[in-house]
């Protein structure tokens, strides 16, 4: 039996949402993915064919990161002049901003996200992770409250929002992470989330590199961040020593 092009698209949708757990996707699996995702531009919902196509650019190494994200941005902007699902195209390019560790330009993306989304639980706690990777601690706060009003336990959630906003506001927070981009770039690890706990009055804030990575890259990468945190804190004579920053390794499954 053939499958149905709507079949097609969830199919290729969950199988591209999977590559980004991989650390490097070889050029193979990328050309086939593409084939793929050029078959729905015949079908009755083409914008998901250009939409696919851009996001498989951000996975090609043989390409600059400021040739992925162009070719991303194109691609989602020739599915944006289509009708289409603009939350699945928004999400899609979030997914691909997050894998070129791009935090500043999905400020607007998450809000879009957030503000359009009411009672998709699942949704929400997707974009509670990406709110924490840009660091936007008030839309947290509000999509904590969303998920509060639909019935969710987020009481260790807010705990530790609590603390994270006594530690470090959220302009800095912004600016610490985007600092921290050019080290895990310089490295050549990719952060696809974050770790966090209290401990006393201290918050950990780990950003996750992908299951995988060079262990030594890590490793240095911690010191460097740690490092980082410091010498931020002095140029902008701002106390952060409850706020404990460094990396570390996602396992699969883990947020």
């Amino acid at each position: 039996m053939m499958k149905s092009p709507q079949t097609i698209a969830s199919d290729l949708a969950n199988k591209i949402y999977a590559l980004n757990l991989e650390a490097r996707v070889s050029k193979f699996v990328i050309l086939r993915r593409q084939d793929e995702a050029r078959k729905l531009l015949q079908t009755d919902t083409p914008y998901l064919g250009y939409l696919f196509l851009s996001a498989l650019t951000v996975f090609d190494d043989s390409l600059s990161e400021a040739e992925r994200l162009k070719a991303l941005q194109d691609g989602i902007e020739k599915a944006k002049r289509l009708p289409n699902d603009i939350n699945l195209v928004e999400s899609f390019y979030l997914n691909g901003l997050v894998r070129l560790g791009r935090r500043e330009l999905a400020y607007d993306t998450v809000r879009y996200l957030v503000e359009t989304t009411e009672d998709n639980i699942n949704a929400l706690f997707s974009y509670l992770d990406r709110a924490r990777f840009t660091g936007q601690l008030s839309l947290i706060e509000q999509i904590l409250d969303k998920l509060e009003r639909l019935g969710c336990d987020v009481e260790v959630e807010k705990m530790q929002m609590q603390v994270l906003s006594e530690v470090i506001n959220e302009q800095h927070l912004k600016s610490l992470l985007a600092d921290a981009d050019v080290i895990i770039k310089k490295h050549s690890l990719i952060n696809v989330g974050s770790g966090r706990h209290t401990l006393g009055n201290d918050f950990y804030f780990d950003l996750l590199m992908l299951a995988g990575s060079d262990e030594d890259a890590v490793a240095t990468c911690d010191v460097e961040l740690s490092r980082l945190k410091i010498t931020y804190a002095q140029k902008h004579g701002i106390d952060l020593n409850r706020f404990v920053f460094g990396c570390g390794t996602i396992d699969v499954g883990n947020d």
